[in-house]
């Protein structure tokens, strides 16, 4: 009896980490919103597909204007940017002009080569506030 409660032992264990990581998934995913085909739950409601679009067309526009406001700040091209953040120039190009998704990482690249931080990049008020961080010789006197 004791041979065939051994042999049992594996099958049960690996059902139990399964089940066990199969309702952390369920949890989390239930309590942190579910993104599954573009629908969206934030907090109950429902985003449709138009909002979620003009959403990320909002942040990709805040992006570039922040982006090209802190690199004219901070008097860097296009290029040096690029070869700080370990990108390329036309996609620097591509982000400033509003024609480019950004993911983590480069998100990540841009904050790290303008030496600021990834929600600075997304800040809708960062314009105000650049000023302040990144003074001009002239705004220094």
């Amino acid at each position: 009896m004791h041979i065939i409660l051994k042999s049992y032992k594996i099958p049960i264990i690996v059902c139990v980490i399964f089940t066990g990581l199969l309702l952390y998934f369920i949890y989390t995913h239930y309590l942190f919103g579910i993104t599954y085909k573009y629908e969206v739950f934030a907090l109950g409601k429902k985003k449709s597909e138009k909002e979620i679009t003009e959403t990320a067309a909002f942040y990709r526009q805040v992006l570039a204007v922040n982006v090209k406001i802190t690199r004219k700040r901070l008097k860097l091209k296009q290029d040096k940017l690029a070869e700080g953040c370990g990108i390329s120039g036309k996609y620097i190009g591509k982000i400033e002009g509003v024609g480019a998704s950004v993911g983590l990482d480069v998100l990540a690249a841009l904050a790290d080569g303008l030496g600021i931080t990834a929600s600075d990049l997304l800040d809708p008020e960062w314009p105000k506030a650049v000023a302040l961080r990144f003074p001009t010789e002239d705004e220094e006197k």
